[in-house]
């Protein structure tokens, strides 16, 4: 099988998702459960809890308009409400914990162990009403999905399922929209605490 080199853009969006587990940005995560194939768009499907993601989880996970506005909508929550990180917190060397050759699924179970280990950013997640399983899955689902669309790849790895590559391509614009919305919020956010 040939492996599809990720796009320059990738992992610094994937970088940013980290940061924002360490309270930087509180923008962690997106929610939304894994469905089910046959499952209706937007209906849940129970999810295991404990161990690690699986790739059927995130194979079968399907994004709709409505669960991409709604995690838009408690990103944007919690990146108002987020703490700054502390000073030194960041140095960039996670930035390479999920690379061009990961999976979505291990980049959402490192994304999930990032967000556990942070009690402020479980917190926020919980308070918008979201799951951070979930908020794993559909982040990284979102973000690989939106990666493929925008490189017009069909060469997908085993746990992106061409329908959300299908959704990412015909919704480019809207998410883009909803990206610039939040880095702009997290912009000023971070300026409103003088950088941090």
């Amino acid at each position: 099988m040939t492996r599809s080199r990720t796009p320059l853009h990738v992992p610094l969006v994937i970088a940013t998702l980290i940061a924002c587990s360490k309270g930087e940005h509180a923008a962690a995560g997106d929610s939304v459960a894994a469905q089910s194939p046959a499952a209706a768009p937007g209906a849940a499907a129970a999810a295991p809890q404990g161990g690690p993601i699986t790739q059927a989880e995130v194979r079968n996970y399907r994004l709709t308009l409505e669960n991409v506005r709604a995690m838009h909508r408690a990103e944007m929550e919690w990146a108002r409400t987020a703490k700054p990180a502390e000073s030194g917190d960041d140095d960039g060397s996670d930035a390479g914990d999920i690379e061009n050759d990961a999976t979505t699924t291990s980049g959402a179970n490192e994304m999930l162990r990032k967000m556990q280990q942070d009690p402020a950013v479980m917190d926020a997640i919980r308070k918008t009403g979201q799951d951070p399983r979930k908020v794993a899955i559909h982040t990284m689902v979102a973000a690989m999905s939106s990666m493929f669309a925008a490189a017009n790849s069909s060469d997908l790895p085993p746990d992106i399922a061409p329908e959300n590559v299908a959704f990412a391509k015909a919704n480019m614009a809207e998410l883009q929209r909803m990206q610039k919305e939040r880095e702009a919020l997290m912009d000023s956010v971070k300026a409103a605490r003088g950088g941090r």
